[in-house]
């Protein structure tokens, strides 16, 4: 092992002291920014904390904490956040004023420029929204916070670990042993691929579409456009109202009426939780249904995976879709899809 020099550290022979290094700095990093947050950051939260509350920790306009205020607005330990404040003050960023306890203020150095002051420190000042929607959902801080980092290259080993991390976390959230895929588009983008996918070959299918509500429809709009010869006898226009329970009986009419004509591949489509009325329907029998005549059962869980148990394999499902903006609590933008091998086999 080399010998250690002054300014010189032997990264080769400790592979791990850079990493450790590098982590210590993002974990001291990323405790500055709660503070600065606490302190820089005028949130209606903390003007609503200090009128409630009546006291004299905290400024109505949020820049003037004591270390107490900080440690619980940062959701830190009060040694932990005198530590950082001291780093802070040693730069000029933050100073002490009045007697004990003193109250930290941002100095005119932070004031000049908070701007700069954002960037440098990966604070995001973001006022809260309150979203009364099925989604997309407010998202939890911390993922906020990792979409504040680094961009990496999209092809390279770090993006394929963190791909097959995700496809694996994706597999024990579904319940299920199928192949699995993330998408970059809609939920509506991983309905199209699972409907393209299956009548974009050769074969004549039938496609059933199951619909007591808007997405439910969405499938048999998707199927007409791939010019699929689509029937949809399980639809609202056999009084399968908006909100109103599938007839399982109307759904076994339908693929033995399939199956009596000329021999044809056939497609079930069904929401599991039919996101236009709340209403959550009957997978597992529509899924037993389809294996018993032989169909792909293509069920979209985009409001039910991550809000309710939805195991993916014992339901039946040959694709299962799912998006990132509803019960996953991630921004919107990313799908995904289960695919077992009864769906590659027709596709």
């Amino acid at each position: 092992m080399k010998r250690r020099k002054e300014g010189y550290f032997d990264f080769e022979h400790h592979p791990n002291a850079y990493l450790e290094r590098k982590r210590n700095v993002e974990q001291g990093l990323h405790a500055r920014t709660k503070i600065l947050e606490a302190l820089a950051m005028s949130t209606p939260t903390a003007a609503a904390t200090a009128a409630v509350s009546n006291s004299e920790e905290m400024r109505e306009d949020g820049t003037e904490l004591t270390i107490k205020a900080i440690s619980k607005s940062a959701a830190m330990s009060y040694s932990s956040s005198f530590h950082h404040l001291r780093l802070l003050e040693e730069e000029k960023i933050v100073k002490r004023e009045g007697p004990r306890p003193y109250k930290w203020v941002v100095t005119g150095k932070g004031q000049r420029s908070l701007d700069e002051l954002d960037l440098e420190l990966g604070v995001t000042k973001m006022r809260e929204e309150l979203l009364m929607i099925p989604g997309p959902v407010p998202v939890l801080p911390r993922i906020r916070e990792a979409m504040t980092k680094p961009m990496i290259f999209h092809r390279g080993d770090e993006f394929g670990a963190m791909y097959e991390e995700i496809v694996e976390t994706l597999k024990d959230i579904y319940q299920t042993k199928n192949d699995l895929f993330v998408l970059s588009g809609s939920g509506t983008c991983a309905m199209e691929a699972a409907i393209g996918n299956l009548v974009g070959n050769e074969t004549k299918m039938v496609c059933i579409t199951i619909a007591n509500g808007k997405f439910g429809e969405r499938f048999g709009e998707i199927a007409v456009r791939y010019k699929a010869d689509a029937v949809t006898p399980v639809n609202v226009n056999v009084n399968f109202e908006w909100g109103h329970s599938i007839e399982l009986e109307a759904v076994k009419v339908a693929l033995e009426n399939s199956s009596s004509s000329d021999p044809k591949s056939k497609i079930v489509t069904m929401v599991h939780n039919e996101t236009s009325t709340g209403i959550l329907n009957p997978a597992k029998e529509v899924g037993k249904l389809a294996k018993k005549h032989d169909a792909v059962f293509v069920l979209d869980c985009i409001t039910s995976i991550g809000g309710d148990k939805v195991p993916v394999d014992e339901l039946g499902a040959d694709i299962a879709i799912v998006g990132s903006q509803k019960c996953l609590g991630a921004p919107p933008g990313l799908s995904a899809l289960s695919v077992s091998e009864h769906a590659w086999e027709m596709s």
